[in-house]
């Protein structure tokens, strides 16, 4: 077996901005000579809040799905996670459009009353199509928490 001297399909570079209560995660992605950027690239944010099921902690879409539930959506630049139990919302925007798709983060517990799966946060998963981006994409996800 021999080792691959084959170039990588591309470069990336990830800065982070941080600027009070904002978090900006900008990718720049270059395809290297001679290529073009082709496929899906994706990031995931993985945001705790208090409740995964109860009715004032949700996301802000269509049928404000619960924080604790699984979903996918091809539309929108923005969402928000809204904790009215504490009182702050987490928003997220990213560009250009981007597929989101969300699902809880759970640990099992053993307790008296047997397995139980505790909520421990959301994971974000957003997606972006390269197909036809020749050799550069820029993508920007972006986090702001504040009071509600």
């Amino acid at each position: 077996m021999t080792a691959s001297t084959s170039t990588p399909p591309l470069a990336l570079e990830k800065r982070v901005i941080v600027t009070g209560a904002t978090v900006q995660a900008r990718y720049t992605l270059r395809a290297v000579e001679g290529r073009t950027l082709t496929g899906r690239w994706a990031g995931q944010w993985d945001l705790a809040l208090t409740a995964g099921n109860a009715p004032d902690r949700y996301l802000t879409l269509p049928g404000r799905p619960s924080l604790g539930s699984s979903g996918r959506t091809r539309e929108g630049s923005s969402v928000a996670l809204v904790d009215e139990w504490v009182g702050i919302e987490a928003s997220l925007s990213w560009d250009p459009e981007a597929e989101l798709a969300w699902g809880p983060v759970e640990t099992i517990s053993v307790s008296e009353s047997g397995y139980e799966r505790i909520y421990q946060g959301t994971a974000l998963l957003f997606t972006w199509p390269l197909d036809g981006r020749g050799v550069d994409a820029e993508l920007t996800v972006g986090l702001t928490v504040s009071r509600r």
